[in-house]
């Protein structure tokens, strides 16, 4: 689910190079027709092997996803914040960080772990192959 996510965000980014609309058109039509729904049910596997079931938080606590990659040099500037964000996370909040798995292997993030002291949950997302576009 997460890489066809992914994959859609991918399209859109296309679409802008290679458009006249704006890419804030577009996010906003895309994103339309979910404001004011439930998100997907998917269950995450961090890489601690701990399974998050977003489903389940439906209605009970609000999920913060943080989507970042090791050599983004914005996410690695965020991450601190981030990371005191869960630290005080009441009962309310899942914050969850979601690795989007570019130039990324599992080493690579537990390395950053440790070396930040990172600990949210965290799930990586590894794209081995062309990601189809299931999102509607």
């Amino acid at each position: 689910m997460i890489r066809a996510c992914i994959g859609a965000l991918l399209a859109l980014l296309f679409a802008v190079a290679h458009a006249d609309t704006s890419g804030q058109q577009l996010a906003e039509t895309a994103g339309r027709s979910l404001v004011g729904q439930p998100a997907p049910r998917l269950v995450l596997t961090t890489i601690d092997g701990a399974k998050i079931d977003l489903g389940e938080l439906y209605g009970r606590k609000a999920a913060y996803l943080k989507f970042w990659a090791t050599w983004c040099v914005p996410c690695r500037e965020q991450m601190p914040h981030f990371e005191r964000t869960y630290e005080a996370a009441g009962p309310d909040l899942a914050v969850i960080a979601v690795n989007i798995g570019f130039n990324d292997t599992l080493a690579d993030v537990q390395a950053y772990r440790r070396m930040m002291h990172i600990e949210m949950p965290i799930v990586i997302e590894t794209v081995s192959s062309p990601m189809p576009c299931i999102c509607e």
